[in-house]
């Protein structure tokens, strides 16, 4: 899942990205499915829902150059969000990456998380306001907040 948070923060392929976050969120997936804490998208949606485009890649022919798949980026950072939110549940804690996506994500929501804008104080790091933190473009938010994140927790925060 950090590799792909890295990987989003500085804006490379959606579909290695995709590739990155699938494989870790269905892992999540099977690790919650018999205790309720599997990502909470699972539990309205079948694998297939957002694992087609993960299925197509995994399993594509050499040669096969008329076949395509789309995908919506903004999946991507659904399935980020989500699966944060499992790896959380699962395991007690994230990673500074995980903190910070997480953070960045409150402050520039999807249509699907659009509720938890009103909560993205909440997800900052301590000390920093809403104003601050949206001043800043992806890659310097992700670089600032995920060492301050880092900090934090090294700090036992």
């Amino acid at each position: 899942m950090d590799t792909a948070i890295r990987e989003w923060f500085l804006d490379r392929d959606p579909f290695a990205i995709h590739m990155l976050v699938c494989a870790s969120y269905f892992v999540l997936t099977d690790i919650g499915k018999d205790n309720g804490k599997a990502p909470p998208i699972m539990q309205h949606f079948s694998k297939f829902t957002f694992g087609a485009v993960y299925d197509f890649l995994r399993h594509g022919e050499a040669g096969m150059t008329d076949d395509s798949v789309d995908l919506v980026p903004e999946i991507n950072q659904w399935l980020m969000f989500d699966g944060i939110t499992s790896f959380q549940a699962l395991f007690g804690g994230s990673t500074a990456f995980m903190r910070t996506f997480d953070a960045y994500y409150a402050l520039r929501p999807s249509s699907v998380h659009a509720h938890i804008r009103e909560h993205a104080a909440k997800f900052l790091p301590k000390g920093v306001s809403i104003e601050k933190a949206s001043r800043l473009n992806r890659m310097e938010f992700f670089a600032k907040y995920s060492e301050m994140f880092a900090a934090e927790i090294k700090a036992g925060r």
